[in-house]
């Protein structure tokens, strides 16, 4: 499925667990750009700071985001450094949201890989 097709789907708490992402990602400048692509979304400045896949079977979102994996404490199960991992999207860290306390955790990641675009 495309990322358009798979965000038709979504209900319930899921949506409104990506809806909050989507939402804050929109608000931390009025910069901020989304676009659709096949597999996921992009939200960009100048260039992307945050690739955004939907994964419903798993009820998780994973956000890529550019920041370097070394500078932050990686969580397992929550984040990961996927520079030698083939993924969609930019950025070399990977962080999986299942929850709205996980969004609170991601949200100085996200502001993090917002300033660096």
């Amino acid at each position: 499925k495309t990322i358009s097709e798979t965000l038709g789907i979504l209900e319930g708490e899921f949506d409104d667990l990506y809806q909050a992402l989507r939402s804050h990602l929109l608000a931390l400048g009025d910069d901020v750009h989304e676009k659709m692509l096949k597999r996921y979304v992009a939200f960009r400045r100048l260039r992307n700071f945050a690739c955004v896949k939907i994964r419903p079977k798993n009820s998780e979102v994973v956000v890529y985001l550019r920041v370097n994996p070394e500078t932050v404490k990686l969580e397992s199960g929550f984040s990961r450094d996927v520079r030698s991992v083939g993924h969609p999207g930019t950025g070399d860290l990977e962080v999986r949201i299942r929850t709205v306390e996980q969004l609170e955790r991601a949200k100085p990641l996200l502001q993090l890989s917002y300033e660096a675009s």
